[in-house]
């Protein structure tokens, strides 16, 4: 009599190590899409190249450059408040020099950013598929390549709000799953909401605009404390991060003022209604 032959068994380390490594392997895959698609991404921006235009370009780059030469001052424009377009850019001038380059290298390097910020979330709320779709997408939509190498807010904007968002949403996805409190007292979940917060107060300091992202945060949050349930520390948490930035930035002026509430409110006034009349349109206040 012949003995069957016996199946092969497989222990559970083994096919521990088996996924793992085709788990490995998938994620080479996907990092090298992610990698060609940037590449790409850049070889478009780079080949439908803009710089200096007529735009608000010159106002930004203008400003940078009386910084550059004189040091920090107090802003007394819009434009001057912008403080994550000037200060970074006198940083480019002095690593590159003042030329078109470096004008355009801030804009550029952030839309870059945002091709992996929208993989980020693809993979978040779907799989990586959906994300490599999507940032294929970005990397050819024509209004990020008209604006990635222009030295304008816009796209800026898009990756600190983008980001923010992300790391809210991620804090939600993240709460709840086996947290360890880190050395700050405060959960994973938490860090990255309060880091979201930041990316938040960041982006009004590219554009005052930006608070009204603010709106739809209040919603998402005032949604999934009243009909979901959840806990409040998580956005409390975003929200300090938000209001740090906000706290610094007037208190700078406060303090750069003398210490004088009425000198700290008159320039704040005059600042955002006074010298902006001339480049506000009335219509729509923008």
């Amino acid at each position: 009599m012949k003995k069957k032959a016996g199946k092969k068994r497989v222990s559970k380390r083994g096919k521990t190590r088996k996924n793992n490594l085709i788990d490995k392997v998938a994620g080479d895959k996907t990092r090298l899409f992610l990698l060609a698609i940037l590449v790409v991404g850049l070889l478009i921006r780079l080949y439908f190249f803009i710089g200096f235009n007529r735009s608000d370009v010159p106002q930004y780059a203008v400003e940078a450059f009386w910084v550059e030469k004189e040091g920090l001052k107090l802003p007394f424009t819009i434009i001057q408040t912008r403080l994550m377009m000037i200060y970074p850019t006198v940083v480019l001038y002095k690593i590159f020099g003042i030329n078109n380059f470096s004008i355009s290298i801030l804009p550029l390097i952030y839309d870059l950013g945002n091709i992996v910020l929208i993989y980020l979330m693809g993979r978040l709320f779907f799989s990586q598929r959906v994300g490599l779709v999507a940032a294929l997408l970005l990397a050819f939509y024509p209004l990020h390549v008209l604006y990635s190498t222009q030295l304008m807010p816009d796209v800026i904007i898009a990756f600190f709000t983008s980001l923010s968002l992300y790391l809210l949403f991620k804090s939600d996805f993240t709460d709840g799953k086996n947290e360890k409190t880190t050395y700050l007292g405060a959960k994973k979940s938490e860090i990255i909401s309060f880091c979201g917060g930041i990316s938040l107060g960041l982006s009004y300091l590219l554009r005052e605009q930006a608070l009204i992202f603010l709106l739809f945060i209040g919603i998402y949050c005032g949604f999934n404390i009243i009909i979901k349930k959840r806990g409040l520390r998580n956005y409390v948490f975003f929200m300090v991060g938000a209001f740090i930035i906000f706290l610094g930035e007037n208190l700078f002026y406060y303090l750069v003022l003398g210490g004088s509430i009425e000198k700290f409110f008159f320039y704040r006034y005059d600042i955002f209604f006074k010298t902006a009349e001339g480049s506000i349109n009335d219509d729509i206040l923008y």
